[in-house]
């Protein structure tokens, strides 16, 4: 048994009840999207927040006065606004998504 940490315990177990190689999880690394991030970071990409620019394009679409020196504040204030309500929307029906684009 690979006894790494205590996920890999069900995961064997997952692996052997579909029929599957276990060989892999020995030299499997979980990785989660601030590591996909800080990664892509470091070897030069950029990574753009695809929901976060979304919602400032919309709300200076349907606020206009946003473009200007007051965007500096409220877009980031209207982003967490909608973010909150968002994940208080979601939190018990599904999981959260991975949503950003990298760029070279």
């Amino acid at each position: 048994m690979v006894t790494n940490d205590g996920d890999s315990n069900l995961a064997e177990y997952y692996l052997k009840l579909r029929n599957r190689p276990l060989d892999g999880l020995k030299t499997f690394h979980p990785v989660n999207p601030s590591k996909i991030r800080k990664y892509a970071r470091e070897v030069g990409f950029r990574v753009i927040n695809i929901k976060r620019k979304q919602v400032y394009e919309g709300a200076k679409r349907k606020l206009p006065f946003l473009n200007g020196g007051v965007g500096i504040l409220g877009l980031p204030l209207i982003y967490f606004t909608w973010e909150t309500l968002q994940y208080l929307k979601n939190t018990a029906t599904s999981g959260i998504m991975f949503e950003y684009l990298i760029k070279d």
